[in-house]
């Protein structure tokens, strides 16, 4: 069996569905938060992610960020600098203008992190949500699209499922690479 951890961000705008996508996935599917509590600063949550007829297992060490201008620094300092910033970002958007705008805005700001960002609609359940502006975002900057809800568990495993086996896939080819062998 070969370990790999794998550091992710989990962002996007306040109220974006962040925290509760993260308590699904992370229970299994069998806790999605009936209230709501603000993130305050920063939550870590840690999930093995078997890949598919392979003996790696990745552990995700997710970071989820509060979006609050408040917590901007703590953010910044998680997510830049010399010190491990994460392999991925999962960017997560209700699709309100708030959210969208969020989105926009973390792209303009984080143009060398954006290829490894992933897009992920969330509250996908809620009827006057138009996921089309999310997926477009996404093929601009040629990055995948997960249309989820944690409210109702349509497809919450799959953004961080896709997150395992990109991962994986980035160590094959760093070790293909340079020549190493495969434990």
């Amino acid at each position: 069996m070969l370990f790999l951890r794998c550091k992710v961000a989990l962002i996007g705008s306040a109220a974006s569905g962040k925290s509760a996508l993260l308590q699904v996935f992370h229970s299994s599917q069998s806790a999605f938060p009936k209230s709501y509590l603000m993130t305050m600063g920063a939550e870590l949550v840690l999930k093995e992610v078997r890949i598919p007829d392979s003996p790696v297992v990745v552990e995700l060490l997710i970071q989820d960020l509060g979006a609050q201008a408040i917590y901007d620094s703590v953010t910044t300092s998680l997510t830049s600098g010399d010190a491990c910033p994460p392999t991925f970002y999962l960017l997560c958007v209700d699709t309100t203008s708030a959210s969208m705008d969020y989105a926009y805005s973390w792209f303009d700001k984080h143009q060398s992190a954006a290829s490894s960002a992933i897009l992920v609609a969330t509250k996908s359940d809620v009827s006057d949500r138009n996921v089309a502006e999310t997926q477009a975002l996404a093929e601009t900057h040629g990055i995948p699209c997960f249309v989820t809800s944690a409210a109702i568990g349509k497809d919450v495993d799959a953004p961080f499922n896709y997150t395992a086996q990109a991962f994986s896939q980035m160590y094959d080819d760093f070790i293909q690479a340079s020549g190493a062998l495969r434990v």
